[in-house]
């Protein structure tokens, strides 16, 4: 769900970009003349005999400058950028700012197979737009989701973000801390004491470590 929200996002993206300017190239403007968008199942199907069409990618893994992995909601496929026309060809670790979330909308890939594996190859590249985040209100921080997976928050990138509950002595009923964190485990009695309850400098967190984002 979430990646289909994602790239529901980006096709809304998309979709002002390509109302509210025009392409500087004028084989973009004749790509995207009488073409349609297809998935890339209906692209597998079709075993890449898909007419003038389109498809709207999310960039899921770079393996190398000319080979990445993409998505979309329907699955995933290689995206060979090895072939063609020197102009068709994208450097995925290069300066067009790709990374993994990377958002790319692509015309009219061939089908390839290499070693048994299906590629898209011989495509040409419309619009490249950035990985999309997703910025998370806590009630003491706001944070991202990244793409990737990890975390990101005044600056500093974190591996994990746990939700840690308990009951501390005395107390009535349970709490939830929420804490982003480079530590791969977090007690409940370490939580509480490292959001402001202990007086002891080493219960608490330097920001390279963990930050707690919500409190409830």
């Amino acid at each position: 769900m979430k990646r289909l929200l994602t790239l529901i996002l980006a096709f809304a993206m998309l979709f002002t970009l390509f109302n509210a300017q025009s392409f500087a190239e004028e084989d973009a403007v004749v790509a995207l003349e009488g073409t349609k968008f297809v998935t890339i199942q209906e692209w597998i199907d079709a075993k890449g005999e898909c007419g003038d069409c389109m498809l709207l990618l999310r960039v899921k893994t770079i393996l190398n400058p000319v080979l990445a992995i993409a998505e979309d909601e329907t699955g995933t496929v290689n995206l060979f950028s090895g072939n063609g026309e020197d102009s068709m060809i994208v450097n995925f670790m290069g300066d067009e700012g790709l990374t993994n979330g990377s958002i790319l909308v692509i015309a009219n890939p061939k089908w390839n197979e290499y070693e048994g594996t299906v590629e898209m190859a011989d495509w040409m590249v419309l619009r490249m737009l950035p990985a999309v985040k997703e910025a998370i209100e806590g009630n003491l921080r706001t944070y991202t989701e990244m793409p990737d997976g990890s975390w990101e928050c005044e600056g500093y990138s974190y591996q994990y973000r746990f939700e840690i509950s308990g009951r501390m002595p005395n107390a009535a009923m349970n709490s939830t801390y929420v804490y982003l964190s480079n530590v791969p485990e977090i007690s409940f009695e370490r939580a509480y004491m490292a959001a402001g309850l202990s007086s002891n400098s080493n219960d608490y967190f330097s920001p390279e470590e963990a930050i707690l984002v919500e409190m409830n």
